[in-house]
């Protein structure tokens, strides 16, 4: 048990030993896909970020989320993206949703808002990789989201996109 202790908190060092500065700290942009619509990304540090969006999805919900993000950006190094000047940020997170139904999703049993409300929360568990090239100060994503509504039903869900963010 000690030995994995060690091990995990060497990991972590290194990991935010190695992180490399972000050219900005906030990115605003779009993502497309289920569901799409615009994104912002505030960088903590080299390795955490919260990231944030409001968008449609197309089964006729209006979602606002908002997600807690750790990068690995360690982990692509000596790999085929490790190129210069390009870095390659693998990342995890935890987050939440909200679901506002439209009029034409109320009846449909879609998402997690199976009983006819129009509202409903979730929690969301985003997986992607982000490339951010030299310059410009652009961030490229996928991502992909599964998620469980928590209210007004429990139901699982997933979601997923690819974006882009202009950081300043």
């Amino acid at each position: 048990m000690k030995k994995i202790l060690i091990a995990i908190a060497c990991l972590f060092m290194s990991l935010v030993a190695s992180a490399a500065e972000i050219s900005g700290k906030v990115g605003v942009g779009a993502v497309f896909g289920e569901p799409t619509g615009f994104t912002a990304k505030l960088w903590n540090d080299g390795v955490r970020a919260f990231d944030a969006g409001l968008a449609y999805s197309f089964s006729e919900f209006l979602i606002i989320y908002a997600d807690h993000l750790w990068h690995f950006p360690g982990w692509v190094r000596g790999t085929a993206l490790d190129r210069k000047g390009h870095r390659f940020m693998p990342y995890v997170g935890v987050g939440g949703v909200f679901v506002i139904s439209t009029e034409g999703g109320r009846s449909d049993r879609k998402l997690f808002l199976d009983t006819g409300n129009t509202v409903g929360l979730g929690l969301r568990l985003p997986v992607g990789l982000e490339w951010l090239p030299a310059d410009p100060p652009l961030g490229v994503f996928l991502e992909l989201v599964p998620g469980m509504g928590l209210a007004p039903s429990v139901e699982g869900f997933f979601q997923g996109g690819l974006g882009i963010r202009y950081y300043f």
